[in-house]
């Protein structure tokens, strides 16, 4: 699916995209270390960002995202796997 031509996703399509950008750009690249950190994932554009604290790590992701940007909330686990987050919505 082109996130690009449809930006504003259904509610129910915002987990499965957020997850689907992790997998394939966001877990490739993490470190031991990042476990626990916070990831935050523009749906609609694909550009994310990981950081310690999830208010910086949204003002990273927010910086660079489009004005339609939809965002996917995650921490990081053990593995570099997904572990949900209490946020997951638009702003």
């Amino acid at each position: 699916m082109d996130v690009m031509e449809n930006s504003r996703l259904p509610e129910e399509e915002i987990v499965p995209r957020g997850e689907e950008i992790y997998e394939e750009s966001v877990r490739p690249g993490l470190r031991p270390e990042d476990e626990g950190k916070f990831v935050v994932v523009d749906v609609v554009g694909g550009e994310y960002a990981v950081d310690a604290d999830e208010e910086r790590a949204f003002a990273e992701a927010s910086e660079r995202a489009a004005p339609e940007a939809l965002f996917f909330f995650a921490r990081v686990g053990a593995g570099g796997a997904s572990a949900p987050a209490h946020r997951i919505g638009g702003f």
